[in-house]
């Protein structure tokens, strides 16, 4: 650079110097300054013509006819074009790397513009969806004839899942996810979930089967514990009995929640049931037995819209709204107040179990729902918990078509919201 700018600061001080001499000889300045005006502007004319011609490869050798300011832009021109070329190499490298990547993956892989025409598919797809490339600028509409795949587009669900059977083989089951990873770009995803799938079958199967055949042995142990309490014995023996009895009904209890548990999970793909259930009646019931599980040790207050209804199934509403309400009254200290409101809000129908206990930490707040998860194990186990009760409430309230919220802080209390959707409500007072 240094070098070429000298040169050309060099060659501008000799046409000063030329424009004294001869003009100062002649007399004639002003045609002096513009006849070197014209030969210097002449010259980087011919300097940019022999730089266009090397830029565009008509001639290579033109770049040696170039001279200062430049030459030094040849060679950063030069210089860019080399890292650029193996810029350009490196990254389609990498493409070809990610696309063998691709193409290699068991889950179809899709790619669509912002009106979901195809325009990459990788050979999975073809597999698993039936997209190939005959189908390339296709609506994925016309591909794939399910309408809740339909449905699942048009609505543009993204970061949620679809399950579906493959429509080149119904034997095989599909998670379906859709993603915007660009302005008018989309990625739709399918894996086969049919092992794991028969997998969640036959563990729902061996838990139905086992806790149905201990239910009966266990009501007989405990039928004969009671008894035996009964008896006159030994502090010791009596001390024995009564812990035995204890861990019985424990395992009722478990044994009750599991079969529940399955019970809702084998009905999942089934329709749900449609029932008018009357909230307030079914909550005063639960009320009762909260009182009584607490021995009058809890203040359980109700805020309940004695006009709304909620279609859903009755039985399932009655556990999941129960098991929030006792473990409220379980995982708080005595005097608590509980409070359980029923209402219509502007955009669900909300059933919230409140109160202003110890509250839960936020790290414990996303396991909450997953079976066996208990954030004191030991208090759990003391009080009865099996640890299945809030896996059962979400289960119930997104098969009854809602989602369940959960908001605390510590020292101020803890508070579940259940959402249904407003089309399942019922005016009661209609109601016969």
């Amino acid at each position: 650079m240094y070098e070429n700018l000298k040169i050309e600061i060099l060659r501008i001080l000799g046409l000063l110097a030329l424009f004294v001499v001869i003009g100062w000889l002649s007399q004639q300045w002003l045609l002096t300054a513009l006849v070197l005006f014209f030969a210097y502007t002449g010259w980087h004319i011919r300097q940019v013509y022999f730089l266009e011609r090397w830029m565009l490869g008509f001639d290579k050798e033109a770049a040696e006819h170039l001279s200062g300011i430049w030459r030094y832009a040849s060679e950063s021109i030069s210089r860019y074009q080399k890292t650029g070329r193996k810029r350009k190499r490196r990254i389609s490298r990498l493409l070809q790397r990610f696309n063998e990547t691709l193409e290699m993956l068991p889950d179809a892989v899709v790619v669509m513009d912002d009106k979901l025409r195809v325009e990459w598919m990788n050979p999975a797809a073809n597999t698993l969806l039936g997209i190939g490339r005959k189908n390339q600028g296709s609506k994925i509409h016309s591909l794939i004839d399910n309408k809740d795949f339909a449905a699942f587009i048009d609505e543009h669900k993204e970061y949620q899942t679809l399950e579906i059977q493959s429509p080149v083989n119904h034997g095989i089951d599909l998670e379906i996810n859709l993603t915007r990873y660009e302005k008018g770009q989309y990625l739709l995803t399918a894996h086969d979930i049919t092992e794991l799938k028969k997998v969640e079958s036959i563990r729902r199967d061996f838990l139905g089967n086992v806790s149905h055949e201990l239910r009966t042995p266990l009501t007989v142990i405990a039928g004969y514990m009671e008894m035996l309490e009964k008896e006159d014995m030994d502090d010791a023996v009596r001390f024995g009995i009564s812990e035995s009895y204890r861990q019985t009904e424990r395992m009722q209890k478990l044994v009750s929640d599991l079969l529940m548990l399955s019970k809702i999970e084998m009905r999942k793909d089934a329709a749900a049931i449609e029932e008018t259930v009357n909230v307030c009646q079914l909550v005063n019931a639960l009320r009762s037995d909260a009182l009584r599980l607490s021995n009058n040790k809890h203040q359980i207050h109700i805020h309940c819209d004695r006009h709304l209804g909620l279609m859903g199934s009755e039985t399932e509403l009655s556990s999941a709204f129960g098991n929030l309400i006792f473990n409220a009254v379980l995982h708080t200290p005595e005097n608590t107040r509980i409070t359980v409101s029923w209402q219509q809000t502007a955009s669900s129908l909300e059933f919230s179990v409140r109160d202003n206990g110890p509250g839960i930490e936020a790290e414990h707040l996303t396991h909450l729902m997953e079976r066996f998860y208990r954030v004191d194990k030991a208090r759990s186990r003391e009080r009865g918990g099996t640890g299945l009760g809030l896996s059962i409430v979400k289960h119930v309230v997104e098969r009854n078509g809602g989602i369940v919220k959960i908001v605390s802080e510590v020292g101020k209390g803890t508070t579940f919201i259940c959402e249904f959707p407003t089309d399942k409500a019922v005016a009661l007072q209609s109601i016969a």
